[in-house]
């Protein structure tokens, strides 16, 4: 899995950590994706890569392998995505969606299958949006320079808008059920999610996907001043209370140098 930072910024800053993360995603108390992630954070910008794959009982009735990538930069307050992309096999398709970011918006460049059975996006949080492992990284972003996670924007993903709404932190103890790596008080990122653009035409559900579902995420701060999401969950409209937690020490590689951290 490679990651790398944004291609157009200044390559003066010194090299960063790529911190890698391995999680157990839970549905329905069933441990049926493990999702791997790795990413690099520099004060002017980012690059991430996560990928989801199906696993034990789940892969004999649901088969789940998807890559996405993104780099992007950050100006100011500003998160600014560059390019996103998302391939692989998902629910009974292969499935790829590019996306590149520039003054107007995100454009979508490649998109397989396509789906034209959807309502019109509105034109003003679409024109804001960003990915949502953009999102992530503003997120951490915030909490690593500025100790918040109050931030709000809106989502894309190629065919759904998302309003997204952050705030935080707060000290929490951490669920300890599914064994989590860390355990005890951490900061506590509490957020809500709703759809505002993209229902499928005639959708029985359009109602439920547009109300707020709520989510939290717990981070911990690592001796070298990294920031971890430890677990994050949140209610999904369709799929209910999805749980990631993570499972394994993170990986801190700086050049060829791989460092576990100890708990």
């Amino acid at each position: 899995m490679s990651v790398s930072p944004y291609a157009g910024a200044q390559t003066s800053a010194p090299a960063s950590d790529t911190i890698s993360l391995r999680y157990a995603t839970i549905v329905h108390g069933y441990h049926v994706i493990d999702t791997t992630a790795s990413y690099i954070l520099q004060p002017w910008g980012y690059g991430a890569t996560a990928n989801l794959t199906t696993v034990g009982l789940a892969s004999w009735f649901l088969t789940v392998n998807l890559t996405a990538t993104v780099e992007g930069r950050f100006v100011g307050e500003k998160t600014s995505p560059v390019v996103y992309d998302s391939h692989g096999y998902s629910r009974g398709h292969n499935r790829h969606v590019h996306l590149v970011f520039d003054h107007d918006g995100p454009h979508i460049t490649a998109q397989t299958p396509k789906d034209d059975d959807r309502e019109p996006l509105p034109s003003e949080p679409l024109h804001a949006s960003m990915d949502i492992l953009s999102a992530l990284g503003s997120l951490l972003h915030h909490l690593e320079t500025r100790q918040s996670c109050d931030v709000s924007g809106s989502v894309f993903d190629g065919l759904r808008l998302m309003q997204i709404d952050a705030h935080g932190p707060r000290n929490d103890t951490v669920p300890e059920e599914r064994d989590p790596y860390y355990t005890g008080s951490l900061m506590r990122c509490d957020f809500t999610g709703r759809q505002i653009g993209g229902f499928v035409q005639g959708s029985s559900h359009k109602a439920i996907q547009a109300s707020p579902h709520p989510g939290a995420a717990w981070f911990k701060k690592i001796d070298d001043g990294h920031i971890i999401p430890v677990r994050i969950e949140f209610s999904h409209p369709k799929l209910g209370q999805l749980i990631l937690v993570l499972q394994s020490p993170p990986r801190i590689t700086h050049g060829n140098d791989v460092r576990p951290l100890p708990k």
